[in-house]
């Protein structure tokens, strides 16, 4: 095993070790008593997966926002999915192209932060009809949806993220009110987000 380290340059400066191991080509991250573990393998594995409609690998920040751990997964070709303004901006920091960032969250930015993120690349996902009005007042031409499908795996018994009782994303039975509302905006529905 090679031993690295990398100084954080987060609010709260502190020193991060890396160790990777030569046979599996994981990364183990400490910072201070977190604990983050990269995979690589893994993650060149899911960004050579086979696809016929194009795939883009992305890793929800929210787990660990340490600024060389998104650092790390750029450089291997991961985009960022972040769940707040400030996760954006945290990204944008470390140097992550705002294109390759993507934004879902319960509630969007303020309406000239919001605007600033979609002049910047930022994609964003509406997560309910309300957010196709407010991207579309801001300026958004186009943007990602994204459903609930009427059922759920992955939760547990404090989240659940799909089916009748989840708050995350727009009923899929009113996919016709989401387009119309889009359609009045002038907005482009660019894909869909599960």
């Amino acid at each position: 095993a090679s031993q690295m380290n990398f100084r954080s340059t987060s609010t709260a400066p502190r020193m991060m070790s890396c160790t990777t191991s030569s046979g599996s080509g994981s990364l183990q991250m400490s910072m201070g008593t977190r604990w983050a573990w990269l995979n690589v393998p893994s993650t060149s594995g899911a960004l050579s997966f086979p696809n016929s409609f194009g795939l883009t690998v992305r890793y929800a920040m929210k787990s660990a926002s340490n600024r060389s751990i998104l650092q790390t997964l750029d450089s291997l070709g991961v985009h960022i999915d972040a769940s707040s303004g400030y996760e954006v901006e945290r990204s944008i920091e470390a140097g992550i192209d705002p294109t390759h960032i993507s934004l879902s969250a319960q509630r969007l930015p303020g309406n000239d932060e919001l605007k600033r993120l979609l002049a910047k690349g930022v994609k964003v996902n509406a997560c309910s009809l309300d957010q196709i009005d407010k991207l579309g007042k801001a300026g958004a031409s186009r943007i990602c949806l994204r459903f609930n499908p009427g059922v759920g795996s992955g939760g547990t018994n404090k989240t659940n993220v799909g089916g009748p009782s989840s708050s995350f994303g727009i009923w899929h039975e009113l996919k016709d009110d989401a387009d119309e509302i889009a359609d009045r905006k002038s907005t482009r529905l660019n894909s869909s987000h599960r």
